[in-house]
């Protein structure tokens, strides 16, 4: 595992000097102020974006989630966490303040995600989540590299997860977080494909504490998150153990059939799971190994159980994704979301 968990765990933290005043060029100061407002100033707005992708709505609950606090109108577990403090108080470069763009959207996701997951809807979460969150941000790890390492930070979240009481099966948690990671970075890369001035500005006003309807900000700006939140929402309600109404398919779209094998349901989770590493590692040849090792394993351990139809269904899926990515026929794994 990465040293992720080691520097949550002992706060080996190296601190830099107070804030001094530093000369950077108008537009690299322009879209730093940009960064400092989506960074520090969340609120009502994020809290809303989340409620869309939680499966009950319950804007009141994330609040609990996030630790609210009603006098400054924004989540304490953002910002009190170690990586906000290091951001506002300490001299660093600006590079490294841009770097924490990305920080509070993924930290406020996964800790909803960890808390449906858990079925703990205090702060807790929030706060497990922030170790890893802060250790990332100690480590200077950037978007994309949380992207390639998604399956350790995943790791790294469970291990925090089961310290904080929070889940007893620690291998589970790390499965159920990276598909967290995953959908969770398809939502920020809708909402921050790059890190520019205007773009910044307008999702830093659609997280703000004091906006009421961030979707009318992200609609005005030709932003559409909602089939990601939607696909959020229908995760969430799978790991929490709800049943959704499927929201009508549009007009040309695939409908697909709810698997009712648990088997089956957590083979096509896990399926899926390896094309959106794949594709978020380029399809590389390392990744494509890890997928054959990961689906070949994953076949090894369910022929080794009792045969049943429903793990033979599941073992069948395992053996066509294996095929497929052999084969380099991605297009073919994509059809299992449609199952």
């Amino acid at each position: 595992m990465m040293s992720l968990t080691l520097l949550a765990l002992t706060g080996m933290f190296i601190f830099g000097k107070k804030k001094e005043e530093r000369k950077v060029d108008e537009k690299t100061e322009r879209l730093r102020s940009a960064v400092t407002i989506l960074v520090m100033d969340n609120g009502k707005g994020l809290y809303r974006i989340l409620a869309r992708a939680d499966p009950d709505g319950d804007e009141n609950r994330i609040k609990k989630i996030l630790k609210h606090d009603g006098v400054l109108e924004k989540p304490d577990v953002i910002r009190e966490a170690w990586y906000m403090k290091k951001y506002v108080e300490y001299d660093i470069p600006v590079e490294r303040e841009i770097l924490a763009t990305h920080y509070p959207i993924i930290h406020a996701f996964l800790a909803l995600a960890l808390a449906h997951h858990t079925g703990v809807h205090n702060d807790t979460p929030g706060w497990a989540v922030e170790k890893i969150m802060s250790a990332l941000y100690a480590q200077q790890k950037d978007y994309e590299a949380m992207k390639r390492e998604y399956q350790e930070i995943a790791k790294a979240l469970a291990y925090q997860a089961m310290k904080h009481g929070l889940t007893t099966d620690e291998e589970k948690t790390a499965k159920v977080m990276e598909e967290a990671l995953l959908k969770t970075f398809k939502i920020v890369d809708k909402l921050l494909p790059e890190i520019t001035e205007e773009r910044v500005r307008i999702v830093g006003r659609a997280l703000h504490k004091d906006t009421d309807d961030p979707f009318v900000v992200l609609r005005n700006a030709g932003i559409d998150i909602e089939p990601e939140l939607e696909e959020f929402r229908q995760f969430l309600a799978e790991i929490g153990g709800k049943k959704m109404e499927a929201e009508p398919p549009k007009a040309g779209a695939k409908t697909g059939h709810a698997l009712a094998s648990p088997d089956l349901s957590k083979a096509k989770l896990e399926v899926l799971s390896v094309l959106n590493g794949l594709e978020f590692a380029g399809f590389s040849e390392e990744a494509k190994a890890r997928a054959v090792e990961k689906l070949s394993a994953k076949i090894a351990e369910l022929s080794k159980k009792e045969l049943t139809p429903d793990s033979l269904q599941a073992i069948g899926l395992y053996a066509f994704a294996l095929e497929a990515v052999k084969r380099e026929n991605f297009e073919r794994l994509r059809e299992v979301d449609d199952l």
